[in-house]
């Protein structure tokens, strides 16, 4: 009896196996080889993306989901994929590199297996050849994970120099993606086209892409006899040495967009320095007007953003809403914050609102020019900068590593003082760190002698744990 029972559960357990293999639909690649249709041996990346399509069996790979209302989910393995032209995805799809996790250990931030690695998993379009195009037929979704995005190009593509790394046409997702040395004329790294078009990153590291406008981003304006309605969300990133001193722009903001960047690292970035921006955001350029609608919003809330070159770190102007809050937005080569319509100090409607943020008030060099009317009272809690410098303040740039998710960031330097971003007394900046560690904050605490935590200025947090009153809620720290 004993045997017959054994033998059951091992028919059950290996029925559910192969039920469970059976309906795997996951589409594996299992070439690094840019092939289309030659080895039907073998599943190439651009192959897999016909499949997916299709809902078919194409070239070596597998048919993936039945249905079309089901995004596909493409496996890579660890290694490098070499274009020798774009990928024009034309169904919803997820394209996932080999999971950067080390299973032998805890990661040092979360505590949690597996611990965190480099992206193991690399795209390149080898300086010739943009990595995407999603512009065409049903501008789909696509959703990017784990993986490097290198040396995309559409240089050559004298009519649609556009979108270095991607070129946009529908919803796009990049989840711990990097991209890096890309180009174009107009969005070095991404392009978004048309009203179908969306933007959502979460973390991951853009360095070293140029364009002659929107090193990193640039988008189409007017869509359909209207400005373009579209949602961009920018969230616990990295951008460095972006753009040239020839470029206009790194992030080129236009149309009627909502925007919010959290918790992100903005440092050594260039922009020509009589006339270029790392952040555009206004009707009036020195190039000519750009068409912004007033209805256009720009949420900055826990971003480090120093020591970038340009005429103007963020250009604003007076249509479209602007709200800062728990940002260090300060120790720029050029103005910090520039107003684009003239002298803002008298100003009564600049739409700005600020909250808790390290800026450079004094005027000349690195100054943030906002209107005394946003500053009346004290009621902005800024935190005037002007004569602290920089390393007083934050540690040098930490280069990646495990306990920085792999992305270079600043660390606040704790002094123990209020002349530091630590502890400044404000709970509303973002719930979450650069790194993904959630931020922890008290109200008050029972130690004679403590300081309750609360947020840094900046989007990295100093944690340290702290005796919280009973009536609050604690939360635990690694």
């Amino acid at each position: 009896m004993k045997n017959y029972k054994k033998g059951f559960l091992t028919l059950v357990i290996l029925s559910t196996m192969s039920l469970m293999a059976a309906e795997d639909k996951t589409i594996y690649v299992t070439t690094f080889d840019d092939e289309d249709g030659t080895n039907p041996d073998k599943c190439s990346l651009r192959e897999a993306l016909h499949a997916a399509a299709i809902h078919k069996a194409y070239g070596g790979c597998s048919a993936g989901q039945i249905y079309s209302t089901v995004p596909n989910v493409i496996q890579l393995e660890a290694g490098e994929y070499k274009l020798n032209k774009e990928l024009r995805p034309n169904s919803d799809v997820s394209i996932v590199g080999k999971e950067p996790g080390d299973y032998s250990r805890p990661d040092v931030l979360t505590n949690q297996f597996p611990a965190a690695t480099p992206i193991k998993t690399t795209i390149s379009g080898q300086g010739n050849s943009r990595i995407f195009n999603t512009i065409y037929e049903n501008k789909p979704g696509l959703v990017l994970n784990d993986l490097i995005l290198k040396d995309g190009s559409s240089l050559g593509d004298s009519n649609y120099s556009v979108g270095g790394a991607i070129y946009a046409g529908g919803a796009l997702t990049l989840n711990n993606v990097t991209v890096l040395n890309s180009k174009a004329k107009v969005g070095g790294a991404i392009y978004l086209n048309d009203v179908t078009s969306s933007l959502n990153i979460n973390y991951g590291v853009f360095d070293g892409n140029s364009a002659d406008q929107g090193s990193v981003l640039g988008m189409t304006c007017s869509d359909n006899l209207g400005f373009t309605t579209r949602t961009i969300g920018i969230n616990y990133a990295s951008f460095l040495r972006n753009g040239s001193e020839n470029s206009l722009s790194m992030f080129s903001f236009c149309g009627q967009p909502a925007i919010t960047l959290t918790a992100n690292t903005i440092t050594d970035n260039i922009a020509n320095s009589n006339q270029g921006s790392i952040i555009q955001f206004t009707q009036k350029t020195p190039q000519g007007n750009v068409s912004l609608g007033n209805y256009a919003t720009l949420s900055l809330t826990s971003n480090t953003i120093v020591k970038n070159t340009a005429w103007s770190t963020l250009l604003y102007g007076f249509n479209g809403v602007k709200a800062l809050s728990n940002n260090i937005l300060a120790y720029n080569t050029g103005k910090s914050c520039r107003y684009a319509d003239g002298d803002v100090s008298k100003v009564e409607k600049s739409s700005v609102v600020l909250n808790y943020n390290a800026l450079t008030m004094s005027a000349g060099n690195d100054q943030c020019e906002v209107a005394e009317e946003v500053r009346k009272d004290g009621k902005d809690n800024t935190f005037d900068v002007s004569n602290i410098n920089f390393s007083t303040l934050l540690n040098e740039l930490e280069p990646p590593s495990e306990s920085t998710g792999f992305m270079p960031m600043y660390f606040p330097k704790n002094l123990g003082t209020d002349k530091d971003l630590v502890d400044i007394g404000y709970t509303g900046c973002s719930g979450k760190d650069q790194r993904g560690v959630t931020r922890v904050i008290a109200e008050n605490s029972n130690g004679e002698n403590d300081v309750a935590n609360s947020c840094d200025i900046g989007s990295t947090e100093v944690l340290r744990l702290t005796a919280n009153n009973l009536s609050a809620t604690n939360s635990s720290v690694v």
